[in-house]
């Protein structure tokens, strides 16, 4: 079974790990924490691209599928922190939160200079419900982890 594509976008330009959260000291006064700058621009470009395709409200499904393709010039970085500013990106555009998000296919590639860097992102619907008694087509890839605790 295939689930329905909701939205296939590309964000053109290096895509941008999430950077960690930044606290600044002043004294007398409480923390300031604060997103880095480059990270917030990232996952506004990330909104802006999504907002452009995206004309309903957002979905409130669980156990939607999203598909990353990052094709950089930089070395391979962290690939966990390039989805979270993807994810953070497509938050209240999309889907309400990035909880719903049931599986996540994500692939980072280096890029000849030559090309342009961009940000592929695929968001699919759930799997339709399976009869009961049946494994889903999720619990059938991972039935080998699902046998073994039985």
């Amino acid at each position: 079974m295939n689930r329905t594509i909701l939205i296939d976008i590309r964000v053109p330009g290096e895509p941008v790990p999430k950077g960690r959260h930044q606290v600044l000291l002043r004294p007398g006064r409480r923390p300031h924490i604060y997103t880095p700058k480059e990270t917030m621009q990232y996952e506004k470009t990330v909104k802006w691209h999504a907002r452009d395709e995206w004309r309903s409200k957002p979905n409130t499904e669980r156990g939607l599928e999203v598909r990353i393709l990052f094709a950089r010039h930089k070395k391979a970085g962290d690939l966990d922190n390039l989805v979270k500013s993807v994810l953070d990106g497509l938050n209240g555009i999309v889907f309400a939160d990035d909880r719903q998000v049931g599986r996540l296919v994500a692939t980072q590639i280096e890029r000849d200079k030559a090309l342009e860097p961009f940000t592929a992102i695929q968001v699919r619907g759930p799997l339709p419900a399976t009869a009961a008694g049946r494994l889903s087509q999720q619990e059938q890839e991972f039935e080998w982890a699902i046998d073994s605790r039985k």
